[in-house]
């Protein structure tokens, strides 16, 4: 079974987290509209989830959504290394032009 038939094959109350990562993947926004019109829409998705919309979720389901799905963090992204800040540094205009009067000075002193 793909990822895509899960979702819209889905009995349980409770969808798993590939299944919510098919509602939201960046350039492929028509597919992810697809998939949550297959669950009914919004409403499908707050009754599959078992939350409502206007109130949002029951108190007592939290630390069993947590359990299940995780916290709701987004990761960290990766820090960019010591040597690639130092190259991207000479990818500076007012840099670049100002390497031929550097080199007429070096060659002229």
């Amino acid at each position: 079974m793909t990822e895509e038939l899960s979702i819209r094959d889905a009995d349980t109350s409770v969808l798993g987290p590939k299944d919510l990562a098919l509602l939201y993947e960046q350039g492929k926004e028509a597919e992810s509209k697809a998939a949550l019109e297959a669950l009914g829409g919004v409403e499908g998705l707050c009754k599959k989830l078992s939350s409502s919309f206007t109130k949002g979720l029951p108190s007592t389901s939290l630390a069993a959504r947590q359990e299940k799905f995780g916290k709701n963090v987004l990761p960290s992204p990766p820090m960019e290394s010591w040597l690639s800040l130092f190259l991207g540094a000479f990818n500076d205009e007012v840099l670049i032009s100002e390497f031929p009067s550097i080199r007429r000075s070096c060659a002229l002193s």
